[in-house]
């Protein structure tokens, strides 16, 4: 297709994605005087090499007519060529410059259709503006405003080559013509505006939104550049250079934004590359570093945060080497403040609920628990909690997580520097927290919130508040504690929050066993149609049935399943051990053989626990045992013994007076 008749037919936008992770609307042109001032200051980083080329092989790789031998400039790994084309061809290709510079500078659609040889064209202007740049610096290295033209040149070509964003499927083409290099050495520039273009342009053209838009060839494009980059040190590169920006800068702050987003974009494309960036760059100290910044919030803080949280989510490794940088320390100290005070606004809402989420994952290891209760961290999640700020329902999630049993580590996320036996520990770090929580008097301020009180004012001050999902951590935190606690003195004054008031938590217990039990019985409902209308289309496939089985208990564990086997576990836990509890849910409205159903089918989805040698299988292993003991209990007709709850909770302490 001819260029004038690309423009004649455009119909679509294209330029810079609408991402809200913009810390300012402005762009990254310049004036003049700071494009002199940045050339002049600017640091020489790049090795310029300058190599003679033929004729054949300058159009060997651009695919152009015939033209005279000349001399090209490679910075970095990037190399870029010179030509002189026919008078005719070089009007011809400067005035399809100038009529897409103009519909970039004035926001205008763009061509509806970049073909092959648009492609080439764009990127032959823009590899002649890095030759034409390099030479003039080279030639004129003592007086930066005689290559001050060839800067801003260079940075319009940059914003040009963000057309070429709307056609991903055309990328490998740009690779083979070696672009990609030549872009990512524009990184070190020694002005940094042409390296923050630079780093806009690589945001664009790997754009994570875009990838879920484009095609499939589209898709396996962007896959390509994103690993070609990769493989030149993109992540050295990145991480480097966001060193010598200045945040003061509004363009240099641009782009740090634009760094982090092409980060996201990298791990939202292939997921495994979060590691890749880890062990490559210095990257979690800067975002540890950043996020503990304690000057007025920002939104490069907000961004930081939710890298750092992007970056644990696939990577038990990258936890490991956050908790080995004291990283429990470092985000205990950063959600501190929010004990006292709320989020500002939205974006620092996003902020707290980031390093929060961090907090979480690193709770999953045997070392994050213990750093954990080192810096205090229950301490902390407990003033949280009476404090009644938003943070409070963060806090509660935070305990919840702690409490559970650490994951074991896979074989290749131990770190050389962390000396412990994490991975082998003389007992789970979520006995050693439970212990730690009801020393701390932590049950009385945790049954205030199972059984609501301040609920409706707490919901009238945050309107996000969900009273369901607070109870099921309640509960998830209270079926965690029966688990782990070994000692009988701790266990007395967990059960006697069961017998205090008459009973009404036990009470409470078994309401909520009702609510869920009809929760579940609804998604079965909808389980049971499901089948029906596939039974009805088609006929019966033995794998499809299978997959089917899979999926339906999942949903029945996301549709309330899950909460149910737990209050099942607590109430079996307490008859097990007090006959007043026992007296009281088997003279209630719960069905006894249905808590026995449900922990049944809750042993029976624990998993095989097989192998012996796996400290996993043998957690699964002793639950199963556990639970089968439960319901073997609950069907005896002579009551447990001893009764241990005679002499109230904390062997006479009381909490109430204490807290």
């Amino acid at each position: 297709m001819d260029i004038d008749e690309v423009f004649k037919t455009s119909s679509s936008a294209v330029g810079q994605s609408d991402k809200r992770k913009q810390p300012t609307s402005n762009g990254s042109s310049m004036t003049a005087s700071s494009m002199a001032k940045r050339a002049k200051t600017g640091h020489h980083d790049n090795h310029v090499e300058i190599r003679e080329s033929t004729d054949e092989e300058f159009h060997t790789r651009w695919g152009t007519g015939n033209g005279s031998s000349r001399k090209t400039i490679s910075a970095s790994s990037a190399s870029a060529s010179t030509s002189h084309l026919d008078d005719d061809r070089a009007d011809t290709a400067q005035q399809q410059h100038k009529r897409l510079q103009d519909l970039v500078d004035a926001g205008q659609e763009l061509p509806s259709v970049i073909d092959l040889a648009l492609l080439k064209r764009i990127l032959l202007r823009f590899e002649k503006s890095i030759s034409k740049n390099q030479s003039q610096r080279i030639k004129h290295a003592d007086d930066p405003l005689k290559y001050l033209d060839s800067e801003a040149d260079l940075v319009e070509e940059i914003k040009t080559m963000t057309t070429i964003s709307s056609v991903p499927e055309l990328y490998p083409a740009m690779l083979d013509l070696g672009t990609h290099q030549s872009i990512l050495a524009l990184v070190s520039h020694e002005n940094t505006d042409i390296a923050i273009a630079a780093l806009e342009l690589i945001d664009e053209l790997t754009d994570e939104d875009l990838a879920g838009k484009t095609s499939g060839s589209g898709e396996e494009g962007m896959e390509m550049l994103v690993h070609a980059l990769v493989e030149h040190d993109a992540f050295p590169l990145l991480v480097q250079n966001l060193n010598r920006l200045d945040e003061s800068r509004t363009d240099d702050k641009q782009g740090i934004f634009n760094t982090l987003s092409v980060i996201e974009n990298f791990v939202a494309i292939d997921p495994q590359l979060s590691e890749k960036v880890v062990t490559s760059t210095n990257i979690l100290p800067w975002l540890l570093a950043r996020i503990s910044q304690k000057t007025a919030f920002d939104s490069i803080r907000q961004y930081a945060s939710e890298i750092l949280t992007i970056l644990l989510q696939t990577s038990q490794a990258n936890r490991c080497r956050v908790i080995a940088l004291t990283g429990m320390d470092t985000l205990l100290r950063v959600i501190s403040p929010y004990r006292r005070k709320d989020p500002a606004d939205s974006d620092e809402i996003e902020f707290m609920e980031n390093v929060f989420d961090t907090l979480c994952l690193c709770l999953d290891l045997f070392k994050g628990k213990m750093d954990f209760l080192k810096s205090e961290g229950i301490e902390l999640m407990l003033i949280m909690i009476k404090n009644g700020k938003m943070s409070r329902m963060r806090a509660v999630k935070v305990i919840d997580h702690l409490l559970l049993r650490d994951i074991p580590l896979d074989a290749d996320a131990t770190l050389k520097e962390d000396n412990t036996d994490q991975d082998n520990p003389s007992e789970h770090a979520s006995i050693v927290a439970s212990t730690h929580l009801i020393e701390a008097f932590g049950l009385k301020t945790l049954f205030k919130i199972f059984m609501e009180k301040g609920a409706k004012k707490y919901k009238k001050m945050y309107e996000d508040y969900s009273r369901r999902e607070d109870e099921e951590h309640i509960i998830s935190i209270i079926a965690s504690l029966f688990r782990s606690i070994k000692r009988d003195d701790l266990r007395d004054r967990l059960l006697f929050k069961l017998i205090e008031s008459d009973f009404e938590k036990t009470r409470k217990f078994m309401a909520l066993y009702q609510t869920y039990t009809a929760l579940v019985k609804t998604v079965d409902a909808h389980i049971a149609e499901r089948r029906q209308r596939a039974k009805d289309e088609l006929e019966e496939d033995g794998d499809m049935m299978v997959q089917d089985d899979a999926m339906a208990y999942l949903d029945r564990l996301g549709g309330g399943l899950f909460t149910l086997q737990l209050i099942a576990l607590i109430l079996a836990y307490a008859c097990e051990e007090s006959y007043e509890v026992r007296e009281i849910v088997f003279g209630g409205e719960v069905d006894i053989e249905s808590i026995q159903n449900i922990l049944k089918e809750y042993a029976d989805n624990l998993g095989d626990g097989n192998d012996e040698a796996d400290t996993k299988t043998l957690d699964i292993q002793e639950e199963k045992t556990t639970v089968m003991r439960l319901v073997m209990s609950l069907g005896a007709e002579q009551p447990p013994l001893p009764t241990r709850t005679e002499a109230g909770e904390n062997g006479g302490i009381n909490e109430d007076t204490t807290e």
